[in-house]
């Protein structure tokens, strides 16, 4: 892209209040800038600007930067950041004192290449104008660019609506530069007519165009600015909306055209797009309202009433029998079915009535039965026994007659019985079968009518007894069964004879329990030969006496002594010869230091030494079930072991100690 007659940026610079104003630089041809921008702060913060290109074949810079406050540099954007052609990097514009002003070349590349540089001295401070950049070809810019900088007081303002309907009103907002400290509005035309409100609103009745004045003072001065034909206020259109014809309530859609004049819409309840639903809006007056908006933009509505007359429906429900007659609205009628009667209501609009007539049928049933005589046929609830004919009548839950009628007829039928007893285990022969129990048998036959000739056999058996006692006694004891005594174990069997002839048989079964009294003693442990229910040791030399908490299959004496042992099994029990123990306090003192724990134990148990020694673990009938050679210190041992009592016995070249070890789990 080229461009016609490149020149310098236009760029006013006026010492009045800060207002910065940036028209599009390219409105036209291939490049396009921002089309507006104003700025209007009061205490000189920051400004932004926006890219002098922002489309089009060059692009310009985003933003720019301002400091103003106290007079200070002035920083400007690119003018062509990229596109075509590359323009300005930077242009600073210093205004304390009124130095003069430098700005760089504004093409330094690209197709074009401009001014160099361009210096303007501001002494005064008076404006300074310079002409358009491109004033024609493919990029047109605006007449000018203008940059009012520094803080002085400086008037403005903008309305938030410029036209308006009579009676509406106008709020006015203050844009003035230089931190005013006062305000006088000037209203012409409108109420109020003036105000010293910042940000004032003023009511406008009547057509017409106004002006609107503000001026503003402050520590530094005053200024004022007039904007002539500001605010334009129409007159509202003169809307009519006549009458609209009344609807029956199940009517068609009904397009709406009474408004004026035409081009305006409708509203209300039922109405969609200017057309009203008298089905939606339901029975009753309504009210719809015509609003029409003038090439002014002013509005103004009218309304009317419209009427839905209700429709009416009546709906009668009739049922009857068969063969029955209803008479509806002056019609007889006997078919099941939908019948319509339709009117017209003082309105005009339908009055329909509707029966909805159900006929129920009438029932008649007949049956024929046959059946021997001995026989019973029950039949609708009741038991017949003879031939006949026999009617019932009943009423359907619709009250219409539901008939049933019998034919009954009875053939003549046999029956022959015996009764016959026998012993159980014999067999009893009857037309052609054998039977072996008790019950009634029956053989049917038919006779040439049909009906049953009936054999029965009423077959008893008498029972055949057999009893089996099972007794057990403890040895020594007798036991006396059917009149005999017994001291033996034993089978025994006596025979006799029932009320019937049939056998009687008693059987008896004798045990007899002899408790195993045997035991043994290894290394000062005595031990109980068998397994039992339950242990008592005694001591033999202190008159048999209980020794306490002595329970268990073994028991160890703490002294020399004579000792024995009352052992129970089931319901016997017997006391054991007495057993000699000489060794205690020999040799098991010169083993000190073992300890065992816990005691009982199910399995899992500590065992500390003083000293290496052999251990040799026992169950109660003096088998070895665990052997070792332990060093001196704590052994934790887990052995899997059944419940009762064992002896551990640890033994090295200084002597043995034996312990006695109770697993239960």
């Amino acid at each position: 892209m080229s461009f016609i007659n490149p020149r310098l940026i236009i760029t006013s610079v006026i010492v009045y209040a800060m207002t910065l104003s940036a028209f599009a630089q390219y409105s036209g041809g291939d490049g396009s800038g921002s089309a507006l921008y104003a700025q209007t702060p009061t205490t000189c913060p920051l400004t932004v600007y926006p890219a002098i290109f922002a489309g089009g074949v060059d692009d310009g810079y985003g933003q720019s930067g301002i400091t103003q406050s106290n007079c200070a540099a002035v920083v400007l954007p690119n003018i062509f950041y990229g596109g075509q052609e590359a323009g300005l990097t930077l242009a600073s514009t210093t205004q304390s004192s009124c130095i003069p002003i430098v700005l760089p070349s504004i093409f330094t590349g690209g197709s074009e290449d401009g001014y160099t540089y361009a210096g303007i001295t501001q002494s005064n401070c008076t404006p300074l104008v310079l002409p358009s950049i491109f004033v024609g070809g493919q990029g047109s810019t605006n007449e000018s660019f203008q940059l009012n900088t520094a803080c002085a007081l400086r008037a403005d303002f903008i309305g938030d609506t410029l036209v308006v309907c009579a009676g509406d009103s106008v709020h006015f907002t203050d844009m003035s530069n230089g931190a005013p400290t006062s305000w006088q509005w000037t209203f012409t035309g409108g109420n109020p007519a003036s105000s010293t409100v910042q940000n004032p609103a003023a009511y406008y009745a009547t057509p017409g165009t106004y002006s609107v004045t503000l001026s503003v003072s402050s520590l530094s001065g005053n200024n004022s600015l007039t904007k002539t034909n500001y605010i334009t206020v129409s007159t509202p259109p003169a809307v009519s909306l006549s009458s609209i014809p009344p609807l029956c309530e199940n009517a068609s859609n009904y397009t709406l055209v009474e408004g004026s004049p035409a081009g305006g819409t409708y509203s209300g309840t039922g109405v969609t797009a200017g057309i009203f639903n008298p089905t939606i809006a339901g029975t009753g007056a309504h009210n719809i309202t015509y609003t029409y908006t003038a090439a002014g933009g002013c509005t103004n509505t009218a309304t009317a009433s419209i009427s839905v007359n209700p429709t009416y429906h009546f709906t009668n429900f009739y049922e009857m029998c068969a063969g029955d007659t209803y008479n509806w609205h002056g019609t007889n009628y006997t078919s099941s079915g939908v019948y319509y009667a339709n009117y017209t209501s003082s309105k005009g609009c339908d009055s329909i009535f509707t029966l909805n007539l159900t006929v129920h049928p009438v029932y008649s049933f007949t049956q024929s039965h046959i059946m021997c005589s001995g026989d019973s046929y029950t039949w609708q609830g009741t038991n017949y026994t003879f031939p006949g004919t026999y009617t019932v009548n009943y009423t359907t839950e619709y009250g219409c007659d539901s008939n049933y009628t019998l034919n009954l007829s009875v053939r003549q039928a046999y029956a022959f019985s015996e009764s016959h007893t026998i012993c159980s285990g014999d067999v009893f022969s009857w037309h052609g079968s054998n039977y072996s129990s008790t019950g009634t048998y029956t053989l049917n036959f038919n006779t040439a009518g049909g009906c049953d000739s009936i054999y029965t056999l009423n077959l008893t058996v008498k029972p055949v007894y057999a009893f089996t006692d099972n007794h057990t006694m403890c040895k020594g004891e007798s036991y006396t069964w059917q009149g005999t005594t017994y001291v033996i174990a034993g089978n025994y069997v006596e025979d006799y004879v029932t009320a019937f002839g049939c056998d009687s048989t008693y059987t008896l079964h004798l045990n007899v329990n002899d408790v195993d009294m045997g035991t043994h003693l290894i290394n000062g442990t005595i031990s109980a030969d068998s397994a039992a229910d339950a242990y008592q040791w005694l001591d033999c030399d202190n008159g048999y006496a209980v020794i306490s908490g002595e329970t268990f299959q073994s028991f160890t004496p703490p002294s020399n002594g004579n000792y024995a042992v009352i052992i129970t099994q089931g319901a016997c029990f017997d006391t054991s010869a007495c057993t000699q123990v000489t060794s205690v306090g020999i040799a098991s003192e010169n083993l000190v230091g073992l300890a065992m724990y816990p005691n009982p134990s199910d399995g899992r148990f500590i065992l500390e030494l003083d000293q290496q020694a052999a251990i040799e673990m026992y169950n109660a009938q003096g088998s070895l079930v665990y052997q070792a050679s332990l060093d001196k210190g704590k052994h934790t041992l887990s052995l899997i072991l059944a419940d009762g009592v064992y002896l551990i016995k640890a033994v090295n070249d200084q002597g043995s100690r034996t312990l006695t070890l109770v697993i239960r789990k």
